[in-house]
């Protein structure tokens, strides 16, 4: 409460204040959180039909569509007034869901587990309504602090040396995904390398890894720029299946590269790859690593979380000699995107590697070195807090329910391998964890694959397969869905024995064509002399009839009952020859359509015109109904009966299906509609088993018995009473009771926000949340109402509330309740759109939401994804600015091979936000030049010296350096610096340098008509960055990445495995998105925009942006009114730069801390070569108002000395 004083002496200085020179743009309609609470019921309402549905399998889980369909169902352009909720909900009901491969579907047996813990979705849920942004400890205690605590829970769970504790040397985080973990990983083990080898070519590096490794470790490499990547040969060991790093191998490649003077610095081993679940021998493995001095990285992305599970410790031997592990969280942890374990042991060079900074993240907390700060360990700056929906996860299922979830997919596992081992026409590779690979014995890969796209396409289940060195194309069946029972495995064994069934029909069908085609092929023209006879029958059709038309060659007759035309047809029929290309049997049909149904015996017709014999009597329709249901009938009966009974009528005959299956029967169709017949049908002979022994290997070497072991044991029976517990989390009915009271919790807070009951800053010190959660994590599960218990008591006082209408700091961070829902259904369906297949709604819902957005920010065409660019949502501006360079380095290597890693040079303002400097580190660029800004004193602005860029260019290509790259900047951080975009893009055109825009915080006004004419010179840009998450509305992981030639890119970034191998991709008529960022999986980022976009409609946007800038605008008058302030920066977007007049940088730094401790709200300040330390108050909320702007100058003014 303010004094009698203070409050007497604010009211006049708002009378002080500027007025606005016209009416406040209106805040958001989207803002009102009681319609959100309303909403959220229905979409909670939704996800658990939604879920219900797939459970049923009342969704198929593949669609049916085709490239190119999601986008022409979508609206050509976005709506400019807002659209109601509940249509927003039907296009994603109508749209987006028929049109998705679901991952939560029981039939989803591809790639590996995606799975989606109904407590990690409302945890997400709340993360997203609280939106920290948790780079430093000070932005946000709770959310750096749950993580830490979380993962020492994990590393604690899963057995992890105490050396990767945070107490320890080491330490663990979630990054984003596991690509992401692997280039943290492989950029530490170069910063150490370097540190012992100071004088180490980069082009000399040298990463090693498995054929059977991930290609994240490849694709890692490539973005480091590693140009000596070696991919050791597994080996194949017969009684596992398993396929090992040849060790012989590695070590040898070793010394054979150290001896060409190249330098080793980093080995990745397998636990548990994703292709055939690879495990490699780590021990042995970390021993010719130290003696190379290089780093030893575990992937054990998948199969690492079995570390839970005490029976597999002594086979994870690996985990205690690794300098780095990686574990995906998303995967079979229940725990969906952005939640990759990446574990540590020595966080001195993850540091050394990764931290950058600038003025406005200085803290007295981290300048103390008492707290760590989770940006210095990650590639972004941003990240979501990942901790909370871990925590939540962790708390509702218990360990016990995560080690139940594992037990019952590794048994159901070895149930189906060994009912598929039963088979004597499979062959079962590898089964170990939740994986069974497999082949169709006897068979070659093109046969095998078209089983595969039989059970995908028409057996309504989904699976992928891989490639193998001795096996070829081999199938696999990933266990993903929790609920899974002994009936699911028995029937993806029948669908599989369907799949035999159905192809052989279509091998009698091929073979009947085929028969049919050569009857053609073979049958020459009539002569003269063949149609004699026909000619001379044909008059006396033609007298016979009253309706026909005829010719020499060809009759055709609507009435064909008299003897002469019977005796015609007769004789078409016994021709040998073919008309027109006609056989006589076509023409009799086609001349008397009612003939056919007529039965003729041996070609003899009764002569008799009144005989009443049966063979002269039409055939009633009813008959003709009657002998198809018959048929029909008796064919789905033997199928039925195959079906049931076939496998036991191939035993008792001793017959084994030998040879391959035939082709896709539409290709026999179009051969044959092209009028030829080239063959290659290879017929399904059935064959007794003796015979095989002379053409194949035995059955029992070709597929041995599974070794007893702790991967291999043998379960003649099972059933689900035997089975460990489904995890008690996926009760859908609670989660809906659960996600209500989740939503009223959501409303509930952002009201206190509001109103101001919460402060916007914390009073907590470094280490108090931890000293209230447990310290290990709980073994049974924990009531909903006690997980958000300990939110609300615990977690959020501890909060830096962004949403908070006193919070001034950094940048907007905000979140729109549309956005907020959208996040929720994209976290219920949990698409990881990677490739177009893996999720086509994903995939072009992105495509049409980017295309939107150029054309609203009013960015060149060349930036389209139908022209030579594109756009895609990057999960940071950090991340994408990594993609911009990295695809820059691509260019220029394209057009100079010879260039050295070693000689490239990076450039950017010295006002440019430390993203730049950061990516430039993790891509090993030895020379950044930062280019000093110029201050314009009428402005305020500082813009990059464009002739001193030029000079430095000139002068660095005079010493023998590779300029490659240029950052310029529209808004940057510090005090919203713009640059003369065209001056540097002429110098960039001239030493052809690719030219980036960091249009981060203030590229969204260029949805601003007024706004556009200030980014004037986009066009001249190769790149632009605009993050959604900012001043868009749209949560975290929306940063905008448009691009002008895609082709850079996906050179820079594309590596595949044949798991991801479709003919769409391969056909090049999709985008495949994981081409366009560094990591493989991504969120469905997209649905949050679209969403938003539709229920905000453009001039919401607009209105947002108006109105902070009119507040700003007026804010800084009434600072100038006191006569105290000085405006160091002339207001243009949303940000008021201000210092005290005639004050040192101690003072004024005194008085911002003063703000922060004492007068209840929240900014942080810069630095600048022309004034020193600059306060910077960002408007950040959605909602203010110009009495918030009066109330903050009062606040203001009290706090100045």
């Amino acid at each position: 409460m303010l004094s009698a004083a203070r409050r007497s002496f604010a009211r006049p200085l708002a009378r002080c204040s500027s007025s606005l020179k016209e009416p406040l743009a209106p805040a958001p309609a989207d803002y009102d959180w009681e319609a959100f609470r309303k909403n959220a019921h229905q979409t909670i309402d939704f996800i658990v039909d939604y879920n219900k549905k797939l459970a049923s399998r009342e969704l198929p889980v593949l669609p049916s569509c085709q490239p190119g369909d999601v986008r022409r169902a979508l609206p050509a352009k976005p709506s400019e007034t807002p659209v109601p909720w509940s249509s927003i909900l039907k296009d994603v009901e109508n749209i987006v869901v028929p049109n998705m491969t679901h991952w939560q579907h029981p039939d989803f047996m591809a790639y590996f587990p995606a799975q989606a813990a109904p407590s990690a979705m409302l945890g997400e849920l709340m993360a997203n309504a609280m939106n920290q942004p948790g780079f430093n400890w000070i932005c946000s205690p709770a959310a750096t602090e749950m993580e830490l605590h979380v993962m020492e829970w994990l590393r604690e769970a899963f057995g992890l040396p105490e050396d990767m504790s945070w107490k320890g040397s080491g330490g663990g985080l979630m990054q984003p995904s596991a690509t992401e973990g692997m280039i943290v990983a492989q950029v530490s083990a170069r910063t150490r390398k370097l540190s012992r080898n100071p004088d180490l070519d980069l082009d000399n590096l040298v990463s090693y890894f498995s054929d059977q490794s991930h290609f994240c470790v490849e694709k890692a490499s490539k973005v480091l720029g590693v140009k000596h990547i070696r991919k050791i040969p597994s080996v194949f060991e017969p009684e596992t299946g398993n396929y090992a790093m040849d060790l012989s191998v590695l070590e040898a490649t070793i010394k054979a590269d150290e001896a060409a003077g190249l330098a080793p610095f980093f080995v990745s081993g397998n636990f548990g790859a994703t292709g055939v679940c690879a495990i490699d021998d780590l021990e042995a493995m970390s021993v010719i690593a130290k003696e190379h001095d290089m780093w030893l990285n575990m992937d054990s992305a998948y199969a690492g979380v079995v570390a839970l599970l005490p029976e597999y410790r002594d086979v994870l031997g690996g985990m205690q000699v690794c300098d780095s592990l990686l574990m995906n969280g998303s995967k079979w942890f229940h725990l969906m995107f952005n939640s990759s374990f990446f574990f540590f042991k020595d966080k001195r060079h993850v540091v050394e590697a990764l931290n950058a900074t600038g003025a406005y993240l200085d803290n007295k907390h981290t300048s103390e070195n008492v707290v760590f700060d989770l940006k210095d360990y990650q590639l972004g700056l941003g990240r979501p807090f990942r901790g909370l929906k871990a925590y939540c996860t962790i708390q509702s299922m218990g360990l016990q329910g995560f080690r139940d979830g594992l037990r019952r997919h590794i048994q159901l596992t070895k149930y189906l391998a060994e009912k598929l081992r039963e088979q004597p026409r499979i062959e079962v590779i590898r089964d170990i964890f939740g994986l069974v690979c497999f082949r169709v014995k006897d068979a070659d890969d093109d046969v095998n694959t078209q089983v595969m796209e039989h059970l995908n396409q028409v057996e309504g289940i989904h699976m992928v397969h891989t490639v193998t060195a001795d096996h070829g194309v081999v199938l696999r069946i990933a266990l993903c869905h929790p609920q899974l029972g002994v009936e699911d495995m028995d029937r993806s064994q029948l669908l599989f024995l369907n799949c035999h069934f159905a192809i052989i029909l279509m091998v009698i069908r091929a073979v009947l064509l085929c028969f049919a085609a050569v009857a053609v092929v073979l049958a020459s023209e009539c002569t003269t002399t063949d149609l004699a006879a026909i000619n001379a029958n044909a008059k006396g059709c033609v007298a016979g009839n009253s309706t026909t038309s005829s010719g020499s060659n060809f009759m055709v007759s609507n009435v064909c009952q008299t003897q002469s035309c019977q005796s015609l047809l007769a004789l078409y029929r016994e021709l040998n020859c073919t008309v027109n290309d006609l056989t006589g049997s076509e023409i009799a049909m086609i001349a008397c359509p009612d003939t056919i149904l007529r039965p003729h015996h041996h070609h003899h017709y009764y002569d008799d015109e009144d005989d009443d014999s049966e063979y002269n009597q039409p055939i009633s329709l009813w008959s003709i109904v009657v002998s198809i249901l018959f048929f029909t009938g008796m064919a789905i009966g033997v199928y039925f009966i195959w079906k049931r009974y076939g496998d036991r009528i191939r035993q008792r005959m001793g017959w084994v299906p030998y040879n391959s299956y035939v082709a896709a029967t539409a290709a026999a169709d179009a051969e044959l509609s092209n009028g030829k017949l080239t063959g290659g049908y290879s017929v399904n002979v059935l064959v007794p088993a003796v015979q095989l022994q002379a053409i194949k290997k035995d059955n029992k070497e070709s597929n041995p018995p599974p070794k007893e072991s702790v991967f291999k044991n043998t379960l003649q029976s099972l059933n689900d009473t035997k089975l460990p517990p489904i995890p008690s989390d996926y009760d859908w009915e609670q989660f809906r009771t659960n996600a209500h009271k989740t939503i009223d919790f959501i409303v509930d807070y952002q009201k206190k926000l509001h109103s101001r009951q919460i402060p916007v800053l914390p009073t907590c010190q470094p280490g108090d949340l931890r000293r209230s959660l447990s310290v290990s994590a709980p073994e049974k599960p924990v009531a909903w109402d006690q997980i958000m218990e300990v939110v609300s008591q615990q977690v959020v006082p501890r909060m830096t509330h962004w949403q908070h209408p006193d919070f001034y700091a950094y940048f907007p961070s905000m979140a729109a309740p549309s956005a907020i829902l959208g996040d929720m259904m994209a976290s219920a369906m949990n698409q990881p759109g990677f490739n177009w297949i893996c999720s086509p709604a994903a995939t072009e819902l992105e495509l049409h939401v980017m295309d939107w957005l150029r054309e609203a920010f009013s960015l060149p065409e060349t930036m389209s994804w139908n022209s030579t660019g594109g756009g895609v949502m990057q999960p940071s501006a950090t991340e994408g600015m990594i993609v911009a360079q990295v695809s820059a380095r691509t260019r220029k290597l394209a057009q100079n091979p010879d260039v050295k890693l070693n000689d490239l040079v990076s450039y950017y303002s010295d006002q440019a936000h430390f993203c730049c400097e950061k990516a430039s580190k993790v891509l090993g660029i030895q020379h950044l030049r930062k280019i000093t800004s110029v201050y314009d004193p009428a402005t305020g602005n500082y813009v990059m010296d464009a002739a001193l860029l030029e000079s430095t260019i000139a002068a660095d290509v005079a010493k023998g350096l590779t300029p490659f790259f240029v950052s310029t900047n529209f808004g940057a951080t510090g005090v919203c610096a713009v640059d003369d975009i065209p001056a540097i893009a002429s110098v960039a055109n001239k030493y052809k340098v690719w030219l980036n825009i960091d249009a981060a915080y203030a590229g969204v006004v260029a949805i601003l008509p007024e706004m556009r004419p200030k980014m004037h010179g986009v066009d001249f840009c190769d790149s632009i960055l605009i993050n959604g998450s900012k001043w868009f509305n749209l949560l975290f992981n929306s940063s905008f990445m448009f691009f002008t030639q895609k082709e850079y890119v996906v050179r820079a970034l594309n590596a595949t495995g044949s798991y991801l191998e479709n003919k769409h991709t391969a056909d090049n008529k999709v985008f495949d998105l994981k081409d366009y960022q560094l990591g493989l999986g991504r969120p469905f980022r997209s649905l949050k925009a679209y969403c938003t976009i539709q229920s905000m409609g453009l001039q919401g946007f607009r209105d947002v942006l108006n109105r902070h800038i009119q507040l700003a605008k007026y804010l800084a008058a009434g600072l100038e009114t006191t006569k105290r302030i000085d405006i160091v920066r002339k207001v243009e977007f949303g940000l008021v730069c201000f210092r005290v007049k005639n004050a040192d940088d101690a003072t004024n730094m005194k008085v911002m801390e003063k703000l922060n401790q004492s007068e209840g709200v929240h900014f942080v300040h810069t630095v600048t070569a022309h004034h020193g330390v600059v306060l910077r108050i960002a408007l950040c909320h959605p909602q203010l108002t110009t009495a918030d702007m009066d109330g903050l100058i009062a606040k203001i003014v009290r706090s100045l000395p």
